[in-house]
């Protein structure tokens, strides 16, 4: 979101590295695998 809508003003770019980033420090919990795929999926899709 742009700053200007109490968001950090990133671009979708931005956004994807930082994701990438946390998912290399943190391992996802086997039964959360798949709801956190679908959310990546609709975030990248809708470019926020």
């Amino acid at each position: 979101r742009p700053l200007e809508a109490n968001g950090l003003g990133w671009t979708p770019e931005k956004t994807q590295g930082e994701i990438e980033q946390l998912l290399s420090q943190f391992t996802l919990l086997p039964e959360s695998g798949d709801i956190f795929t679908y959310w990546l999926h609709g975030k990248s899709r809708h470019r926020i």
